[in-house]
């Protein structure tokens, strides 16, 4: 019990001390905690200070920044308000380049609706171009007002005759109201149902267009039936070929016709009596005329007339056709021809120009002139140019097949037939399609029909005239081209019947039904190959002399190569020999000429001619004379 007591004891013993250990460490954590706790509070407010400090730092520019936004939207904002009430005016200025800009001319108080309509207009064109504000033009457009027109405006600033006008539309409509006239429209109605084209095609498209501007209302189809029901027939005929069909584009084609007239020289001689003069004549006719001045129909009327005194200046007469206004009468007027119009086109070339063609029934030709023969012109396919023969009675453009393989066509077989006179339907060779074609100035791709052609290589019929507008004009030697595409004169030659080399069958058989005398001839052309044929003694003489010399049969191929080749060294840089060339003295001269004589008449040597010369060398004999030349080595 004792040792238990004992054991329990120190068991208790180790439990205190242990105990107190405990708490030791429990007050020294507790320490550390405080201690801690210290130290968290300073490390906090030390943060919190620099957190400040740094947020302040930042606020500073941020709010500088916002104070600039916040100027910038109310900027920003005064524009908008600026141009919404610029919009509600119904004006938005931009300011652009400044361009030199022509001013517009006075207005000076004309009651005539073109005047007042080509005012405003101008004066809008010039607005634009300067790019004013609504103010700014109202001040502007007053400025170029003048006489009555002036007076009207100073009358209306002064907010006599109502309110006073602030904006651009209401000085239009205020200047329209008082200077416009009111039945302008229905006059211009009135005289556009009358127009008629009298004159020439730009004058009447002239007062047509001035009238139209005057009627506002009147839609597009209305105009164009309008302007091609006052047009002249042979007018309305070209117009209608050319297919237009809206106003613009009938009046661009009718501008470009041109009407050929005669000129006033080829009018008609004025066989009216004329004055005689002061030496006698009819001189009661114009005696109510001054001293010195001349009848009507004087053709010199702006010439001084010196009187009986030599001086004076006599009085003119003016003239005005009710055709064009011009000054001249109505019988003379040019305007008068009823040929129909010929489009043109200018081109440097001198024989694609129509220039000199204003009459066809002007073109003279030389009288007692031979039939001429068939009409030729020079064809252009590809850049091959040929001759080929203008035929009317043909249908298409029609090509040989000899001339098909010069020009390289590709040609695809067709179900075509050939007909031609006398002779049975033969089917053609093929078609070659879409083949570059010129004539002349004219361009295009035609179809060309390949058939058996003897006489020509080309030919071209009536239906590719027609396409191309051609008119034929056999006596002048030319064609006449009026495509819209291109307008031309070509000129053709002519080839007489007796200048051609060649004959058709169908000729032929007409001379032997006649019984003219026909000649045949033909051309054998033989392949001679040597066979059979002699050789002459001579030859055969030579031949068996050089039997040793000549193999039986010619070699047939090149001998070998030598061992050592022939050639001639050359020095280069060398210079040429500086001697004197061999010549001969007289004596020498003189005996070579009686010794050849000699040969020459003897018949050993004859004379000829020698691309090249040997040099010739005399011996003395032993008496003194020259030897007999020889040649010298080489």
């Amino acid at each position: 019990m004792e040792l238990f007591v004992s054991d329990v004891q120190g068991s208790v013993n180790d439990l205190t001390q242990t105990v107190d250990g405990v708490d030791a460490e429990r007050e020294k954590l507790v320490a550390e905690v405080q201690e801690l706790k210290t130290g968290m509070g300073e490390l906090r407010h030390e943060l919190l200070g620099t957190l400040q400090e740094e947020l302040t730092q930042r606020y500073e520019p941020l709010e500088a920044a916002m104070v600039a936004m916040r100027a910038e939207i109310a900027e920003l904002t005064s524009k908008l308000a600026e141009a919404q009430a610029a919009r509600v005016n119904g004006v938005i200025t931009v300011q652009g380049p400044r361009v030199d800009t022509p001013k517009p001319k006075e207005f000076r108080g004309s009651r005539v609706a073109k005047d007042v309509d080509n005012f405003l207009w101008y004066m809008e064109r010039y607005f634009q171009a300067m790019g004013n504000d609504d103010q700014t033009r109202v001040n502007t457009a007053s400025m170029y007002l003048a006489d009555s027109a002036l007076l009207w405006w100073r009358r209306r600033s002064d907010d006599r005759c109502g309110n006073p006008i602030a904006t651009c539309v209401g000085f239009v409509e205020e200047f329209r109201r008082n200077y416009f006239p009111a039945y302008a429209e229905e006059e211009a109605r009135d005289e556009l149902k009358r127009l008629e084209q009298k004159g020439g095609v730009r004058d009447y498209i002239k007062r047509f267009s001035e009238l139209l501007l005057q009627i506002p209302s009147m839609n597009e189809v209305k105009a164009f039936h309008q302007f091609m029901g006052g047009l002249k027939p042979w007018t309305k005929q070209e117009l209608k070929r050319y297919s237009v069909g809206d106003l613009t584009t009938a009046m661009t084609v009718a501008e470009s016709l041109v009407e050929y007239k005669a000129s006033p020289s080829t009018s008609r001689p004025d066989t009216r009596p004329r004055d005689k003069g002061i030496g006698g004549g009819d001189r009661g006719r114009f005696n109510n005329r001054p001293i010195g001045a001349r009848p009507p129909n004087d053709p010199h009327p702006h010439q001084a007339n010196a009187g009986p005194n030599g001086g004076g200046q006599r009085k003119v007469r003016s003239y005005s056709c009710f055709f064009c206004d011009g000054p001249h009468m109505a019988r003379d007027c040019p305007n008068k021809a009823k040929l129909a119009a010929l489009c043109k086109e200018d081109e440097p070339r001198e024989e694609a120009r129509l220039g000199s063609l204003r009459l066809l029934s002007t073109i003279k030709t030389k009288k007692a002139k031979e039939p001429k023969g068939l009409m030729f012109a020079d064809v252009k396919i590809g850049v091959t140019t040929m001759s080929a023969l203008m035929d009317t009675g043909a249908s298409n453009i029609f090509v040989s097949e000899e001339a098909m393989k010069k020009l390289n066509l590709r040609v695809e077989k067709g179900a075509s037939w050939l007909k031609t006179v006398n002779s049975k339907e033969v089917p053609a060779i093929g078609v070659a399609r879409d083949v570059e074609l010129q004539l002349g100035s004219w361009r295009g791709k035609e179809t060309l029909e390949v058939i058996p052609l003897d006489d020509y290589d080309i030919v071209i019929g009536i239906k590719f005239l027609d396409r191309i507008h051609a008119i034929v004009v056999p006596f002048a030697e030319c064609i006449c081209v009026l495509d819209k595409s291109s307008q031309c004169m070509i000129p053709v030659h002519r080839e007489s019947e007796r200048d051609r080399k060649m004959i058709s069958a169908i000729r032929l058989t007409k001379g032997a039904r006649k019984g003219e005398v026909t000649f045949l001839a033909t051309l054998k052309i033989e392949d001679d190959k040597g066979e059979g044929k002699e050789v002459p003694t001579e030859a055969t003489q030579v031949l068996d002399s050089f039997k040793d010399v000549m193999p039986s049969e010619l070699p047939k191929k090149l001998p070998p190569k030598r061992e050592v080749d022939h050639r001639i060294e050359l020095v280069p840089d060398a210079r040429p020999p500086a001697m004197a060339p061999y010549r001969m003295t007289p004596p020498e001269l003189e005996e070579l000429r009686r010794q050849l004589k000699e040969l020459l008449d003897v018949g050993y040597i004859r004379s000829s001619k020698a691309p090249f010369g040997a040099p010739i060398l005399f011996q003395k004999k032993h008496d003194g004379s020259l030897s007999r030349p020889k040649p010298r080595d080489t």
